[in-house]
């Protein structure tokens, strides 16, 4: 990846998916549609070529009904041959539009992802968000959100995709105006203020030696006798 990314969605949404990762921070991309412009078609092949090697990622997309979506997973999107199906526990889709984390349904879901050379990004069994489906480019996709992972409008169906992504169908009219996909996550640690520093304390000196005692006082003379009478 680049060694300094330009402004994208990701930064420009960082605080608030650090949130949902728990404080983490995203580094450098894998994928970013921005240099993909000069082409016709955003084959899913180079997001597989330049992103399965990593761990974990989030992909990020603006779509061109204005939503801003995108899904985190903590396994590598590389496959073993065809189309793989894994496990990916605290994997989870979000809307910056709507601000809302949609976790799994079921957090040992063994349908939390697909991994598959046909497919970009894809996320749940149904399936709950997918770009590039079967072999189409990176513009294309759509949602059916509630089957791997939960909805924010009801349980499944039009409600809930219509709260995602805009569209309740295989052939939406949206499509991606921008994709980003973010790896090599960190947590800083907060900074901290610099120690306040104290005066010096003054050397310590020898105790002093004791003042004498002073001298006890002198009795006073008994007064004379009276004189006879």
């Amino acid at each position: 990846p680049p060694a300094s990314p330009p402004p994208g969605l990701y930064q420009e949404h960082a605080a608030t998916i650090a949130n949902w990762l728990g404080g983490g921070v995203l580094s450098s991309y894998c994928y970013n549609s921005t240099y993909e412009l000069s082409s016709s078609q955003f084959p899913s092949s180079a997001f597989h070529s330049n992103c399965d090697s990593y761990s974990s990622s989030l992909t990020i997309m603006r779509l061109s009904n204005g939503k801003v979506i995108g899904g985190y997973v903590t396994v590598p999107w590389k496959n073993t041959g065809g189309d793989t199906y894994s496990r990916a526990p605290g994997s989870f889709l979000f809307s910056i539009t709507n601000d809302y984390k949609h976790s799994l349904i079921n957090d040992n879901s063994a349908v939390a992802m697909l991994g598959s050379p046909n497919y970009g990004p894809t996320f749940g069994g149904g399936h709950d968000l997918t770009i590039g489906p079967a072999g189409s480019d990176m513009r294309t996709g759509y949602c059916r959100l509630g089957l791997s992972y939960s909805c924010r409008e009801g349980y499944s169906g039009t409600a809930c995709d219509n709260d995602f992504c805009g569209s309740s169908t295989r052939n939406p009219s949206w499509q991606v105006e921008e994709l980003e996909v973010w790896v090599d996550m960190t947590y800083p640690q907060p900074s901290l203020p610099p120690p306040s520093l104290s005066p010096l304390s003054p050397p310590m000196l020898p105790p002093s030696p004791p003042s004498p005692s002073p001298p006890p006082p002198t009795p006073s003379p008994p007064p004379p006798p009276s004189p006879p009478p």
